[in-house]
């Protein structure tokens, strides 16, 4: 019997910068719909993911996506080896000061991403993510939050993975976007 040793266990990651992102913030932002946003709290984190679920709202941004994201999809797609990733559904989140998104997923299947629309790191603090299992030694959760995060950046992930959005302190607004994908 031979010795050896290996990690057992995994979690993938992609962080991606947008081309020509100035224009694709642009078109991002048009198709941004800011009356869905009139009747939340301002306690709350302020998404239109409920909005898009209840209504079937969601078409439209899906296009825009394939359209804007098409080289980074096929990147994300080849650097994984799937053979066919499907977006289903898109949502944009706003975060004003003293909001955060708790923790959360995005069920326990497929990828999910964040594209940083408005992201300004001296002010804000992105996505962060925890660790399916924890330290070894201490039994203490494990947090990673990326790096080199800016405006244009998209990155993916296991829906599966829990993650947050620390929250905003400052007077600057962060916007992101976030989508679902069904790979194969």
């Amino acid at each position: 019997m031979s010795n050896y040793s290996f990690d057992m266990f995994r979690v993938p990651f992609l962080h991606l910068n947008v081309e020509d992102w100035e224009q694709k913030k642009i078109k991002l932002k048009e198709s941004f719909d800011s009356s869905i946003y009139e009747n939340n709290e301002p306690d709350e984190h302020t998404t239109d993911y409920h909005y898009k679920v209840e209504t079937g709202y969601k078409d439209k941004d899906i296009k825009l996506i394939k359209e804007l994201f098409e080289k980074e999809l096929q990147t994300f797609s080849n650097f994984f080896q799937f053979e066919e990733i499907e977006i289903l559904i898109s949502w944009f989140e706003i975060s004003i000061k003293g909001q955060q998104h708790e923790v959360h997923n995005h069920g326990a299947t497929g990828y999910s991403a964040v594209c940083f629309i408005d992201f300004d790191k001296a002010f804000h603090k992105p996505t962060n993510f925890i660790s399916p299992f924890n330290d070894f030694l201490k039994g203490n959760a494990l947090l990673y939050e990326p790096e080199q995060i800016e405006e244009g950046s998209l990155i993916f992930f296991p829906s599966v993975i829990h993650h947050f959005a620390p929250p905003n302190y400052s007077n600057v607004p962060r916007m992101i976007l976030s989508f679902n994908l069904k790979v194969r």
